[in-house]
């Protein structure tokens, strides 16, 4: 999937809702590749909550390397079935973040 970022550097810094959501739509859909083309440089986006700025960083480290060692975070998982697909995934290079909240289950249940 190819996306293009038409921007310049005096536009205004897109961080309402509406174009969280956009972001999301757009960079939901691809299913094997996504290539970003951009005009903007990342030195001309200055708030730190612009989303075009989010983009660009998860292009340029789109698996940012956890800080917690292995051992550490296969501790969080509450399972043999969550230990066993922890260790295929981050055995595939995958980094893996176990028992991440979502909605209601926001905070980890133990």
């Amino acid at each position: 999937m190819f996306i293009s970022m038409v921007s310049g550097p005096g536009d205004s810094a897109l961080t309402s809702q509406v174009f969280q959501q956009r972001f999301n739509v757009a960079l939901s859909r691809a299913r094997d590749r996504m290539y970003l083309f951009r005009s903007i440089a990342e030195d001309n986006l200055k708030n730190p909550q612009d989303f075009r700025l989010k983009v660009i960083r998860h292009f340029k480290d789109p698996m940012p390397t956890s800080k917690m060692q292995m051992d550490d975070l296969i501790d969080l998982c509450q399972s043999g079935f969550e230990r066993e697909v922890f260790t295929h995934l981050a055995g595939l290079g995958y980094c893996v973040t176990p028992q991440v909240g979502v909605g209601a289950w926001s905070s980890r249940r133990r």
